[in-house]
């Protein structure tokens, strides 16, 4: 195969990170134990590297709806648990979302959600759930004031009330 191998180069750029992104999907694949029919179990893909996957995009993306919010630069402080509800499987394109459920005078507490695409069917399920607690920070990394959310209907106010008891189970917990 020479140089010139307009399929191998194809190859390459596919595998690529594009805009800074890392390409996770060998890190993935490595680092679920995956069963027989290619599925891996949520407390399968708990493995360090896995975890460290989804923190990184689900802590980015906590951070740009708590910077959306607030107009500030944010800091993560703490994630509550995730909570793995279903299996991904290889192929899966994965979705993740987040929204600010919950102000203090410096934090925002936001609940990211990771869904999983199944291709063949083109169906979203909900696979796994957190709450991503973030500083608003100045340049000398100082936490500042943000503006208040204020939960408007009884969806946002469970939302908030669940946040505010994973906050305090956390400042319990000493972190």
């Amino acid at each position: 195969m020479g140089r010139g191998n307009r399929g191998d180069s194809l190859k390459r750029e596919r595998r690529r990170p594009r805009n800074g992104d890392r390409d996770v999907g060998p890190l993935l694949d490595r680092a679920c134990n995956q069963n027989r029919r290619g599925v891996s179990a949520g407390h399968q893909c708990l493995q360090y590297s896995l975890w460290r996957a989804f923190d990184e995009y689900q802590d980015t993306a906590a951070g740009m709806a708590s910077s959306k919010f607030a107009h500030r630069e944010f800091v993560t402080v703490s994630v509550d648990a995730l909570k793995f509800k279903r299996p991904a499987y290889q192929g899966d394109l994965i979705e993740t979302t987040a929204s600010v459920v919950h102000t203090s005078t410096h934090t925002a507490g936001v609940h990211v959600i990771a869904k999983r695409l199944d291709r063949s069917e083109w169906v979203t399920e909900e696979i796994c759930s957190g709450f991503f607690f973030m500083v608003a920070i100045d340049s000398q990394m100082k936490p500042i004031p943000i503006p208040q959310f204020t939960p408007n209907g009884e969806d946002e106010q469970k939302m908030w009330d669940l946040a505010q008891a994973a906050r305090d189970a956390m400042k319990a917990a000493g972190q």
